[in-house]
């Protein structure tokens, strides 16, 4: 990959051994120190499916590589903490965390060196555009030592179009993975996973060498053509079978016909996928195809404790235990997670052709998760959830402030106030979520709103918040959904003007910001009992409504006028003059951001 800068993309169906290219790319670079960074999306894991942690990511690998970066980064992250932040721009983590400290590199990295980006189909369209234009700059700056940068993805991605409105077609190289030759790697894979098989369950005893024989060898690989999902798949039904021999054979015979568990095309992963679906009792076919496919919708990947805490249910186990060949599955005490080896599963399950019984719509698996978000906040979210009981205290005051939040909220209960309003949007509307969202914002909201803060996460659930509004504004007219988008638009505002305090301290969400919350709002009647008891009095000020400023926040001089994208909200300097500080040092210029009002 050295020479004339280039971005290699190599093209690759689902399962065709794009990511073991990716990964073994990757060593090989790194054991030349010729690797500079690497990170690979994945559907699987919301977080990676988006560009948010790409820069911060490439930054933490190159600071691990030299002195002279890790100066640079840590310099750029005291300078501006926000730059870790998804609220930051792309382009500024870009420039302060990725080309600043490559450029620092200019002269000590003797040999430019490269990056490489898997399954990028896997991350958001526009959001993977705007990165490759990005990285582009870096392979034209002749101070950055990158050389090449290797992408991969499936088909489906539309580099064409990428590439010629541009103008930059000569700086890429499209390779097709299959047009590769795999037969004699797959061969080499499946001759050694099968001999460890056959050592580790000592399968000598029940059948002499050669096992399997090199004519059942050659009719696999003449089955698998090329598709390394398919071996891997293979190997690991026979791994975990009772009776490997027996399952082989069953397996062979599968190919070549000689039983009809199935009626799909033999010659790829569906047929695979469909006998180990299969392959339990029938009354527990379809509701271990339901587990599955509720397991592959999940925003991020959970263990299986924390599974049945938010599927309500110790049967999760039940239901996936026939299906550990294509889903890892760590004991109940384990922290680790259970996630498919594949996301061709989720692509599987998803289409109904290809799937025919096993088929589950996403909507509905969607809505089955938002449900049992809604139901486990309902159990378990309350007022001072983790006992800290002094809001005057920071959470950094208390010594046992981390292992608190451990023990009162759990990893079920965390993912559910992160990514409820993730599944919302997503999911079938019906009257079981209408009735649970609306007891949320009734009963629980300024909870979530104060776990949320536990969690380090408030700007995560003002968007949040955001989105289930636009999910409600959509129900059909009644009294439970205006009421609904009252406060959830009161809450969205109150933790925007309180953000600080409420993050530094969450009962501050009580003692203060909600004794400050205007009278006339639904939610300041709807939570009154909350703060009936604060410290906190106002004599007058609050029988307003919400003004048009939705936040203060301190910024640089000089700061430009910046337009949100749907032209409803802009932020501005309002003050050119200093303002003291108690010690009397001068303050930074503060700026508020503004709420136009709504067209009449």
């Amino acid at each position: 990959m050295q020479g004339e800068r280039k971005i290699i993309w190599l093209f690759g169906g689902s399962g065709s051994g794009k990511s073991s290219v990716a990964y073994s790319t990757a060593e090989r670079l790194r054991s030349k120190d010729h690797l500079a960074a690497t990170f690979f999306f994945s559907r699987k894991h919301l977080s990676r499916s988006q560009t948010d942690h790409v820069f911060p990511t490439i930054a933490y690998r190159i600071g691990l590589l030299h002195a002279h970066a890790k100066e640079v980064i840590i310099k750029a992250i005291k300078d501006d903490p926000e730059l870790l932040t998804a609220e930051k721009s792309r382009r500024e983590q870009f420039e302060k965390l990725v080309t600043d400290p490559l450029r620092a590199l200019q002269y000590v990295w003797c040999t430019k060196r490269a990056m490489i980006f898997d399954a990028a189909d896997e991350g958001e369209g526009d959001q993977i555009n705007d990165l490759v234009y990005m990285l582009i700059e870096l392979l034209r700056d002749p101070s950055i030592p990158i050389s090449s940068i290797l992408f991969t993805s499936r088909p489906l991605f539309r580099l064409g179009s990428l590439t010629r409105n541009n103008g930059i077609e000569s700086m890429f190289i499209s390779l097709r993975i299959e047009d590769f030759e795999a037969t004699h790697d797959i061969e080499v894979f499946l001759c050694d996973s099968l001999r460890r098989i056959y050592e580790d369950r000592e399968l000598q005893f029940m059948h002499p060498q050669p096992w399997p024989p090199p004519n059942l060898i050659a009719s696999l690989l003449n089955r698998i053509r090329g598709q390394f999902i398919v071996a891997a798949t293979i190997c690991r039904l026979i791994r975990d079978a009772t009776d490997p021999i027996e399952c082989l054979d069953l397996v062979s015979d599968m190919y070549t016909g000689e039983v009809e568990p199935l009626s799909l095309n033999l010659t790829g992963i569906d047929s695979v996928y469909y006998h180990i679906l299969s392959d339990c009792d029938t009354t527990s076919r379809i509701p271990g195809a339901k587990c599955l496919a509720d397991i592959t919708a999940l925003a991020e990947t959970l263990s299986l404790s924390d599974l049945c805490r938010l599927f309500a249910t110790r049967d999760v186990p039940k239901h996936i235990t026939h299906l550990s060949a294509i889903v890892v599955i760590p004991s109940i005490e384990s922290r680790d997670t259970v996630q498919v080896y594949h996301a061709s599963l989720r692509d599987y399950l998803s289409d109904e052709s290809r799937s025919q019984e096993f088929y589950v719509h996403p909507k509905v698996s969607h809505q089955r998760l938002v449900c049992m978000c809604l139901r486990l906040m309902k159990r378990d979210l309350r007022k001072d959830i983790c006992g800290l009981e002094d809001p005057s205290k920071l959470h950094s005051e208390f010594e046992d402030f981390i292992y608190r939040r451990e023990a009162y909220i759990s990893g079920a209960l965390r993912y559910a106030c992160l990514y409820w309003p993730y599944h919302l949007l997503r999911s079938e509307c019906t009257e079981e979520t209408r009735a649970l969202v609306v007891y949320f914002v009734k009963k629980q909201l300024l909870f979530f709103v104060e776990a949320s803060a536990i969690i380090g996460s408030l700007h995560a659930a003002v968007n949040g918040l955001t989105d289930v509004q636009r999910a409600i504004s959509k129900w059909k007219p009644s009294d439970d959904q205006k009421l609904a988008l009252k406060l959830l638009y009161d809450a969205v505002r109150l933790v925007l003007q309180f953000i600080e305090p409420i993050s530094n301290s969450a009962l501050q969400l009580y003692a203060s910001a909600l004794p400050m919350c205007p009278v006339i709002t639904q939610l300041s009647s709807t939570y009154r009992d909350l703060f009936k008891d604060s410290e906190v009095s106002v004599e007058y000020g609050l029988n307003n409504p919400w003004n048009y400023i939705i936040r203060t926040f301190a910024v640089e001089d000089g700061a430009s006028i910046v337009m949100s994208p749907d032209g409803r909200r802009y932020a501005t300097v309002v003050s050119t003059a200093m303002a003291m500080s108690a010690s009397g040092i001068p303050a930074r210029t503060p700026s508020t951001i503004y709420s136009r009002p709504k067209a009449m």
